[in-house]
Parts: structure tokens; C-alpha cells; sequence
């Protein structure tokens, strides 16, 4: 009785998974004949958000983290003349790609600033500007997230570039020393 049971099963699932395709037969002698069929097509794209900083590829996963360096020449420590960034005077590629709607785009800055022991050089003494695209710089905020750039999507998909250049504008003298921190940009949909 089990097996009897098993191969109904078997037979009911098998016919459901037939597949049928539309047909259409005509004849006669008539001329004009045609036969006509109907195929349907669907495309399925995921949800995605895409942020590049920096060097890589478009599309993967990338764990290198650009540097942007400023060198002081000792004649303009503080005197309010800015220092270009290097590589090529700070240019840092930046892509967002989203197809999920608004985009949010920040950038926060380690709190305290750039650091050299327990001394500081505030994040407002490095200032982006983005060159080439529509993909404007977001504030850099201090240990949070600064104001944030809205990215509105045109035909549902936001896909915005820039260059981004920095300079380190060198208001005030600072102590000797090597100076890091880190910006975190995040790109996010709602």
C-alpha cells in the first residue's frame, strides 16, 4: 500500500512539473498560414548600495585603505597657507551606486581629530572638495557621522562619482609630530 502511495506521489508531482508551452497549429491550403506563440520574460535585480573610497574595482570588496598625505615644509608651519594633499594632490576616486531609492551619504571622523600621542589637529583643518561628478563630500563630523549628503535617485537608481581632492588648511601652528586618523564614509539606504 506504501508503494502504491509512493508512486501516485511521484506520478502527481511528475505531471505538475511538465512544462507547457503555448501552441498553435493551422492548415489548409488558404495562403496567409501563420502560426503565432507567446513567451513570457521577467528579469530579477536584487536591491543593491555600492561604495567605493579610493582605489579598486567597481563591484567587489575591497579591504585596502587609501592614504592622503600632507607634508608641511618648516616656512609654512601655521601660516595659514594650505598644503595640497598627496597622491596627486589628494585625489581620492568615489563612486556610490544604488537602485533602492534615497541615497545617505556621511563621513565621520575618528573622534579628537588626527592624532600625533595626545595631541590633536581638529578634522575642520582637512578640507575636501569634490571635483568632476555629482557626488558631493558629506561633512566630516567628529566621532559621529557629519551632516549628510542626500543622494536622490534619477530613474530609481542613484549613480553618482567624483574626484576627491583635500587639502590641509594649516590655520594655526601645531606641534612636530605625525598626525593619523581615519574617516569612515557610509553610504545608506533607508
Amino acid at each position: 500500500m506504501k508503494l502504491v502511495q509512493q508512486v501516485l506521489a511521484l506520478t502527481s508531482l511528475s505531471l505538475a512539473l511538465t512544462a507547457q508551452a503555448e501552441s498553435d497549429i493551422n492548415s489548409g491550403a488558404a495562403a496567409g498560414l501563420n502560426a503565432a506563440t507567446r513567451l513570457d520574460f521577467r528579469v530579477a535585480v536584487p536591491r543593491m548600495i555600492f561604495l567605493r573610497i579610493g582605489s579598486g574595482v567597481n563591484f567587489t570588496d575591497n579591504a585596502t585603505i587609501n592614504r592622503v598625505t600632507f607634508t608641511v615644509t618648516p616656512a609654512n608651519v601655521g601660516s595659514g597657507v594650505a598644503v595640497l594633499g598627496v597622491p596627486s594632490a589628494g585625489a581620492v576616486q568615489a563612486r556610490v551606486l544604488s537602485n533602492g531609492g534615497n541615497v545617505s551619504f556621511t563621513a565621520r571622523g575618528v573622534l579628537g581629530g588626527l592624532a600625533s600621542g595626545a595631541r590633536r589637529v581638529a578634522w575642520s583643518q582637512i578640507v575636501p572638495l569634490a571635483l568632476g561628478g555629482a557626488l558631493p563630500h558629506p561633512a566630516i563630523g567628529d566621532g559621529v557621522a557629519g551632516v549628510a549628503s542626500a543622494l536622490v535617485p534619477v530613474g530609481g537608481v542613484v549613480n553618482q562619482t567624483a574626484t576627491f581632492t583635500f587639502n590641509y588648511a594649516n590655520a594655526s601652528p601645531v606641534a612636530s609630530g605625525t598626525y593619523n586618523g581615519r574617516v569612515t564614509y557610509t553610504a545608506a539606504l533607508p
